[in-house]
This record gives C-alpha cells, sequence and structure tokens, in this order.
C-alpha cells in the first residue's frame, strides 16, 4: 500500500476526543488570565486612587466558549483499470485538512450598582478581624490595613480617603502594635468574639505566660490600651475596660495603600496629586506611613522584575516580584474583598461605623 492511502486511513480513522486535551489546556490558563486580570485591576484602582480618581470594577462573569476541530481528507485523480488484473494506475492529488476554531464567549458587568456601593462603602466588622487573624494572618498587617483607628491612638486617618495635605499621625498605633505583635509570635492570646445589642466585641485572652514590660506598657498605655483581668477587650462602644475599636472600609483600605505608589517628581510638581506637608512646610513621604506594606513603583519601560504591572498615564506601575511583603498585601487585600463581598446587605454582620478626618 502507497504510503499516501496509509496516511488517508489512519487520519479517517482517529477518532481521538480532542476534549480532555483542551480541558487541561484551557482551564489552567482561564485560571492564570483571570488570576492575573483580577490584580491587575485591583492595582490600577489603587493608583487611580493615589491621582484622586473614581476606581471602576468589572466582575468577570460567565465564560464559555466552543472548540471545534474538522479533520478531512479527499483523493482526486484518475482511475485507469487494465484487464482482469484491475491494475490501479492513477495520477492522484492529495489533499488533507485540519481546522481548528475557539469561540470563547466572556461576560463583564461593571459593579456600580447600588449594592455592591453598599459593600464598597462598608467599614469592615470585628468579627471580619477575627476570621482574619484566625487565619494566621499578622495582627501588625491586619491592624495596618483595616484599621482607622484603636484606643487613643490613629493610624494615619487621613489615609483612608482622597490625600489629605496634613501630615498624619500614626506613631502611637505602630509602637502598641509592635507589642501585640510580640505576644502573637510568642502565641499568646487567644480570640473570642461576640455581638450583642449591635455592639461587638473582640477580646484578646493573654495566657498567664505573658509578661509585659515597663516599655511596653507605656507604649499601650499612651495608645489607650488597657489590659484588665488579663485581657484586653475591643469594642465598638466605648466603655469602661473597653478599647474603642474603629475599622475602615473597603474604600478607605485602598485609598490608604494607594499611599504606598511613588508618584513621579513630574507628576507631583504638575500637581496631578495632592502632596501632603509637614508642619515646616517640607513634603511629606507617604512611604514612612506604607513602609513594610506596599510599595508601588512607577517607569517608563515596562518593568522586567513585576509581579503585577498595568500601563496608566504613559507610565508602567507595577509591585516588585522582589518583594514579599507588597505580594502578602495585596493577597489580604483579595481576603478582605472576599469577606466584604460575601455578606448581604441588612445582615446582622453589616456595621456601620466609620470616621474619616
Amino acid at each position: 500500500m502507497h504510503k499516501w492511502m496509509t496516511w488517508f486511513f489512519l487520519l479517517l480513522t482517529s477518532c481521538q476526543s480532542i476534549g480532555p486535551g483542551l480541558l487541561k489546556m484551557d482551564r489552567y490558563n482561564y485560571n492564570l488570565a483571570v488570576d492575573y486580570s483580577s490584580r491587575q485591576e485591583m492595582l490600577l484602582n489603587i493608583v487611580r486612587l493615589r491621582y484622586n480618581e473614581s476606581p471602576m470594577i468589572l466582575k468577570v462573569g460567565n465564560i464559555s466558549g466552543s472548540a471545534k476541530l474538522d479533520k478531512g481528507a479527499s483523493i482526486l485523480g484518475l482511475q485507469n483499470f487494465q484487464g482482469a488484473q484491475s491494475l490501479f494506475r492513477n495520477q492522484m492529488q492529495e489533499a488533507a485538512s485540519i481546522n481548528y476554531s475557539d469561540n470563547p464567549i466572556i461576560s463583564y458587568t461593571p459593579m456600580d450598582n447600588k449594592e455592591y456601593i453598599r459593600h464598597f462603602l462598608r467599614s469592615l466588622s470585628l468579627e471580619d478581624i477575627k476570621w482574619l487573624l484566625e487565619s494566621s494572618w499578622s495582627i501588625t498587617r491586619v491592624f495596618r490595613l483595616a484599621l482607622q483607628e484603636v484606643g487613643t491612638a490613629p493610624n494615619a486617618t487621613s489615609a483612608a480617603r482622597s490625600t489629605s495635605s496634613h501630615e498624619p499621625e500614626f506613631m502611637r498605633f505602630s509602637k502598641m502594635l509592635s507589642v501585640l505583635r510580640r505576644i502573637q509570635i510568642q502565641d499568646g492570646f487567644i480570640i473570642s468574639y461576640k455581638k450583642q445589642a449591635g455592639v461587638e466585641q473582640l477580646t484578646f485572652h493573654l495566657k498567664p505566660q505573658v509578661k509585659i514590660t515597663p516599655k511596653e506598657q507605656e507604649a499601650l498605655n499612651k495608645a489607650g490600651i488597657e489590659i484588665y483581668q488579663h485581657q484586653i477587650v475591643f469594642s465598638t462602644q466605648p466603655k469602661k475596660h473597653q478599647v474603642f475599636f474603629l475599622t475602615r472600609s473597603v474604600l478607605g483600605i485602598l485609598n490608604y495603600l494607594s499611599k504606598g505608589v511613588k508618584i513621579p517628581q513630574e507628576h507631583q510638581d504638575k500637581h496631578l496629586v495632592t502632596n501632603t506637608y509637614r508642619h515646616n512646610g517640607e513634603r511629606f513621604d507617604w512611604g514612612v506611613v506604607l513602609r513594610g506594606m506596599i510599595v508601588i513603583y512607577a517607569d517608563k519601560k515596562m518593568p522586567s522584575d513585576a509581579a503585577i504591572a498595568i500601563r496608566y498615564r504613559n507610565l508602567w506601575y507595577y509591585v516588585k516580584d522582589s518583594d514579599p511583603n507588597s505580594k502578602e498585601t495585596l493577597i489580604l487585600l483579595q481576603n478582605v474583598i472576599g469577606l466584604i463581598a460575601s455578606i448581604p446587605i441588612g445582615s446582622e454582620n453589616s456595621v456601620g461605623l466609620a470616621r474619616i478626618v
């Protein structure tokens, strides 16, 4: 049998489905694409807010599509049979075709309805904080990201809105937090949560082995943190032996993180962003507030070491792949957004406390 006839019959008899292979390839690629585009959108909105522009979120709905593989072959030519021997002579033309088509359908929905905006503006509950801490997140990262104020210690409250021209206050909060972090590292407390008559309480039950040094006690006192009966009780309502606890909204968190964008000097000089000044008139560096949380760089060239990057205002804004702090903060932000989005508006867990200075 001629080799072209062997190939022809193999083509016709090949009936193996391409579906399993496509599923393995497409699911993997779509997973990567959706994840990366979601992180890009998150970074884009953080940068937009630094330029005092409104964020926008597009929800990826259904991803559907059809893949089709058409396999065919044809034999064209002249056939001449001579005598009883039926000698097969031909002048043949071989033709084969394999046609593949992929028709994905992806739907997007702008998240600008009333319910989603309320989610966006809703402050985190103390229960949300509990879930994050019990998921082994650092108390430093959770509190710096999600809290406006604890006791008498503000956490750069002006950072939760469009950039203020006034220097923020955050040192008492930072020093207090270093004490709580030290206790957390030593596995020195157990967390409990309760809610009564609309008032939330998040309690840190300190273990007997926990010892507070005089310097640490001073830091707690300056922040208005009281240890009573070996407990620290955080509450959404000020009360004796309880510490007032004020959280941020998702929008407030995004505004806070936007201060980690390293704005080019040219944009600052053109007043494309709001500049913040110290009491002595010097320009304030927001990197001091966001140190250890997030740094977003800007470059005219596409970065080669970016974990995530976007093109905006003719510049590349990106988070370095070698910056674990920034990457962890973005993961925590995704967790926070997931918590907020999963709670129905009007439910018992929806708490509406917020204060922006």
